[in-house]
């Protein structure tokens, strides 16, 4: 998982540099060729206001001179002059001129020959600056990207993690629990258990104490039926033998 990150993160960062590169290249190379045009415009215009100016002037001051030099002299002589100061005034005319032909054609080859130095010069500029800028725009993807990654490692990890605490919860949980409803299912099985062990050993008990009791109830009673008994055949005896002339009447 780590490896992963990390190429992740080097694939993002590349992505992020190539693009801020191809955005910061393409902007500045606009902004310059819009500034060389308009600084390269205003230079030719101004060297070829200033040249037509200063020649017209030069022109017209060495022409009023020439009027007047030329009504003394021969016209062979103003011919030759004039046609050194046309050469002379063509030549900056022409200058201005080319600067603009040849401002087209510069472009096209110095835009190739800048981009070779400006990439150099703008590497070592840049490191600097993107650095900061990436920081922030890094943060702010990650982020995004981390969240999700993170959601799926967090849920497998807590899994693993929830089913082991569980465990151990529902162990410590279970056995109070079983503590208390066994001991109820103990105390109900107990009881039926004791009620039928109580009625077999009360039976043996019962039956000594019966016999006992039996026993001395049949003497008392016997006691009693005996003296019944024993009252009825001694008066039929002592009335037989009183009978007999009072012989026995002392026994009775």
């Amino acid at each position: 998982m780590e490896q992963n990150a990390l190429e992740m993160r080097q694939n993002v960062r590349q992505n992020v540099r190539q693009n801020v590169r191809q955005n910061v290249r393409q902007n500045v190379r606009q902004n310059v060729r819009q500034n060389e045009r308009q600084n390269v415009r205003q230079n030719v215009r101004h060297t070829v206001r200033h040249h037509v100016r200063h020649t017209l002037k030069h022109s017209v001051r060495h022409s009023a001179q020439c009027e007047a030099q030329c009504e003394a002299q021969c016209e062979a002589q103003c011919e030759a002059q004039c046609e050194a100061q046309c050469e002379a005034q063509c030549e900056a005319q022409c200058e201005a001129q080319c600067e603009a032909q040849c401002e087209a054609q510069c472009e096209a080859q110095c835009e190739a020959q800048c981009e070779a130095q400006c990439e150099a010069q703008c590497e070592a500029q840049c490191e600097a600056q993107c650095e900061a800028q990436c920081e922030a725009q890094c943060e702010a993807q990650c982020e995004a990207q981390c969240e999700a990654q993170c959601e799926a490692q967090c849920e497998a990890q807590c899994e693993a993690q929830c089913e082991a605490q569980c465990e151990a919860q529902c162990e410590a949980q279970c056995e109070a629990q079983c503590e208390a409803q066994c001991e109820a299912q103990c105390e109900a099985q107990c009881e039926a258990q004791c009620e039928a062990q109580c009625e077999a050993q009360c039976e043996a008990q019962c039956e000594a104490q019966c016999e006992a009791q039996c026993e001395a109830q049949c003497e008392a009673q016997c006691e009693a039926q005996c003296e019944a008994q024993c009252e009825a055949q001694c008066e039929a005896q002592c009335e037989a033998q009183c009978e007999t002339n009072g012989i026995h009447i002392d026994l009775c």
